[in-house]
Order: C-alpha cells, then structure tokens, then sequence
C-alpha cells in the first residue's frame, strides 16, 4: 500500500508538463486528481484524501489521442481528452 500524502508534499511536488510526459501515458494508468471545486474539496474532506477523483488513462494510439474515462455524477461514463481534463 502506499504511503498517505498531504497537500502540503503535494503541492510541494514538481509539475511535469503535459507536453513532457504525454507520450509516457499508457492505457490502463491510472490518474489521480485533486480538483479545485466545491465538490472536489467535499469529496476530499469526507474520504480524508487530497484526491477527489481517480481516472483511467486510454490512448488511441493508431489517432495518437489520449483519452480519460472517468465516471460523472448525473453522465455516468464518459471519455475525454486528457488535454482538455487538465485544463478543466
């Protein structure tokens, strides 16, 4: 199991750009996030978690797109590209 951490060694962490590691990603990696809104920050307070979301990474790799499936309150699942998740 992994180690816990805080929003402070979070926050603390290097960014990486998207752009860097964009052809690293694999389908199947999971992806982790600490999202900024209202529901994220209920999310993170009621599990005790700096996480509000987890996705799964798919890439198309004949398109070259790499995609994010998450599940979505009121959606159900959706697929989206990863470059507009993280701009979101």
């Amino acid at each position: 199991m992994a180690e816990p951490i805080t929003k402070k060694q979070l926050k603390d962490l290097p960014v990486i750009r998207y752009e860097k590691i964009r052809d690293h990603l694999k389908t199947g990696h999971i992806f982790f996030s600490s999202g900024s809104y209202t529901f994220s920050g209920i999310i993170q307070r009621l599990t005790k978690s700096v996480w509000s979301h987890v996705a799964i990474i798919y890439k198309d790799e004949e398109l070259g797109h790499v995609m994010v499936m998450e599940a979505e309150p009121y959606v159900g699942i959706r697929l989206m590209p990863l470059s507009k998740y993280l701009y979101d």
